[in-house]
């Protein structure tokens, strides 16, 4: 992908010099109450992104999104909701804990404005804890005036420096499982009195 005419924009001067797309990629719901072996279900959305003025789509790119704890995995339940068409590159890999999405427009002159939900996943938190959720990376590739590639940064709301902190309760026992105990020990309460009269 690097070549002479790659050109690659820090981020603040992307949010300085192209605020015209400049953006947020946010990460909902921030929090949650959990019990171990409870799943949570995580939206990726983007406030809005487009090319420059003259400017075309040549990538936009989520990362890799990641779930991190004691126990946790995807459950493989992924969706895209981009409702893009064209190149939609989407992964979800629960062994690596891990989901990638990627869209390249066919069309070569694409400068169509990007905004809402991207994807979501659904992730299965096994053990008590505290987990971390967040979004490696995200950014967006556009072909400029003079046939330019830029590749923008784009701002996270929870990233690896800053990710989403979700604690996880350990599950109380079911209501049946309860029942079985007590009525066993309430057995060997009554067989222990027969013995001793």
């Amino acid at each position: 992908m690097a070549s002479a005419r790659h050109v690659l924009i820090p981020l603040v001067a992307a949010l300085a010099a192209a605020s015209s797309h400049a953006s947020l990629v946010s990460i909902a719901p921030t929090s949650g109450n959990l019990k171990a072996g409870q799943t949570l279900t995580f939206t990726v959305s983007i406030d809005s992104i487009a090319p420059p003025a003259g400017g075309r789509w040549r990538e936009l790119n989520m990362g890799v999104f990641r779930l991190a704890g004691p126990s946790a995995f995807f459950n493989g339940t992924c969706a895209d909701l981009s409702g893009l068409p064209d190149q939609l590159n989407f992964s979800c890999d629960r062994f690596s804990n891990g989901a990638a999405w990627a869209w390249t427009p066919d069309d070569d002159l694409d400068s169509r404005t990007i905004t809402g939900d991207l994807f979501t996943f659904t992730g299965v938190f096994e053990q008590p804890g505290t987990y971390s959720i967040y979004l490696e990376r995200a950014f967006a590739i556009f072909n400029t005036s003079g046939d330019v590639r830029t590749t923008v940064e784009i701002p996270i709301s929870a990233g690896i420096t800053d990710p989403i902190s979700i604690t996880v309760a350990a599950a109380a026992p079911e209501p049946a499982t309860l029942a079985l105990v007590c009525l066993g020990l309430a057995g060997i309460g009554f067989t222990r009195q027969r013995k001793l009269a």
